[in-house]
């Protein structure tokens, strides 16, 4: 049999290339986007977690959380952005892995979103408790200025002479006594809305004192009345009697209203040691034996100077 002129061919079968694990480079698109991608869902997530079961103040300072975010995704974008510059162009072109990248860039974006959501809500907590402070000093400092007025007014009544002399006064039938009217709340009338941010233990004597305040006030409207005229010495006296009465209680819910109000004033300022001696040293009791003792001083002085002969 004759054998044709073909010449048959053998092929040699080449090893298959090895699998490689995915080293695809990450697309200039990727840099730029995922990042900002991640970010925004990590602040989205933080954000509604955050309004959900977060403290109030948390919830009510979501515009300054929203800046916050925002710059911390500008800061993210900018270091990974770095990062690869770095790593890619710093090696001799190495590429970094898709993967690797993506979940790299998702973690530092998400991590750096909630660090900066926890910075500013923070900042913002420890602000407004700084204002919160500062407004508690000032209201406190308001009224004691305005109690310790009055109680220097009230101090001026000497109640035991002014009930005598009332009652030998009240002998003729046509005397009516005359209480002035005065104004002792008008601080307290302008900060009542915000007098539940006080210290506990300044609220009562202060609102106790303000009260009775209030009471001699309509009680004195009362004597002005076309009513206390006509009426007999003996119920103008016993009105008059009740009204010193209740000077007298007022006084001494206002020397308890000021010691509160010293005392939280200065509880932050004075070291604890030292406190009781301060709120002594400022009680309505201690300056009034300093006015009484710089008083018997100066007539002291007086009574040698007139004794001392004239200088010829």
């Amino acid at each position: 049999m004759a054998q044709t002129g073909l010449v048959q061919s053998t092929s040699v079968p080449t090893a298959a290339a090895p699998q490689t694990a995915s080293t695809t480079g990450v697309t200039s698109l990727e840099i730029a986007f995922v990042p900002l991608l991640a970010t925004l869902v990590a602040a989205a997530i933080v954000g509604l977690l955050g309004r959900r079961f977060g403290p109030r103040s948390f919830r009510d300072q979501a515009w300054g959380w929203g800046l916050m975010a925002f710059a911390t995704v500008l800061l993210a974008w900018l270091l990974i952005i770095l990062h690869y510059i770095l790593f890619a162009y710093g090696n001799g072109g190495v590429t970094i892995p898709r993967d690797l990248y993506l979940l790299t860039s998702a973690l530092t974006a998400a991590v750096f979103t909630m660090i900066g959501w926890f910075v500013a809500h923070e900042n913002s907590r420890q602000r407004d408790t700084e204002l919160r402070d500062e407004k508690i000093r000032d209201i406190q400092s308001a009224l004691l200025a305005e109690i310790q007025s009055n109680f220097d007014h009230f101090y001026g009544v000497d109640l035991e002479r002014s009930a005598a002399t009332m009652r030998e006064r009240l002998q003729q039938e046509s005397f009516t006594p005359f209480v002035p009217r005065d104004s002792t709340s008008k601080v307290f009338d302008a900060v009542i809305a915000e007098i539940h941010i006080l210290p506990h233990g300044v609220i009562a004597p202060t609102v106790a004192y303000y009260k009775q305040a209030a009471s001699v006030s309509h009680f004195i409207d009362d004597m002005h009345g076309e009513g206390f005229a006509g009426k007999s010495p003996a119920i103008k006296l016993e009105m008059y009697v009740d009204y010193l009465g209740m000077i007298k209680k007022a006084q001494r819910l206002a020397s308890e209203a000021i010691a509160a109000l010293t005392a939280s004033l200065e509880e932050n300022e004075v070291p604890a040691g030292q406190r009781d001696t301060v709120v002594a040293a400022n009680s309505p009791a201690s300056v009034r034996n300093a006015r009484q003792s710089r008083s018997r001083s100066k007539s002291a002085s007086g009574l040698a100077d007139s004794s001392k002969p004239p200088r010829s």
